[in-house]
């Protein structure tokens, strides 16, 4: 594969297959268009694992559902991905497993729907 090749797949594993973004000065890009090409970027090094941090924050409904189901393609496709966030409502639906902490300590290591449930009990529900 060479490096273009290389490029053009990392853009279209993150929704940008025969796009225009090489040309595009990265000043034009809008929030959720920037973390995508980041995320490309970072496919682009082949790793084993990505950890991303906070990937919501700061987007809009439609840039979180893209980078939503970005995350999950790339845990469906076998690559370990790991997911640090506040935003557990939005998040939740992409994760196999949630580490809850408080004040640095696990509080939560469980499946989602454990962790839903425990925390409508939690809130008397």
């Amino acid at each position: 594969m060479t490096s273009d090749d290389l490029v053009s797949a990392c853009l279209a594993a993150v929704g940008f297959p025969n796009s225009n973004m090489l040309t595009r000065s990265i000043y034009e890009l809008s929030g959720g268009e920037l973390k995508r090409v980041a995320i490309a970027s970072v496919l682009a090094l082949m790793p084993k694992v990505v950890i991303f941090d906070e990937p919501l924050a700061g987007l809009d409904y439609s840039s979180k559902l893209k980078v939503r189901d970005i995350i999950k393609s790339l845990s469906n496709m076998g690559m370990a991905t790991i997911v640090v966030s506040h935003d557990f409502e939005d998040i939740i639906p992409v994760c196999n497993r949630v580490i809850g902490l408080n004040q640095g300590r696990v509080v939560f290591d469980g499946d989602p729907e454990s962790w839903e449930k425990q925390k409508e009990q939690e809130n008397g529900q």
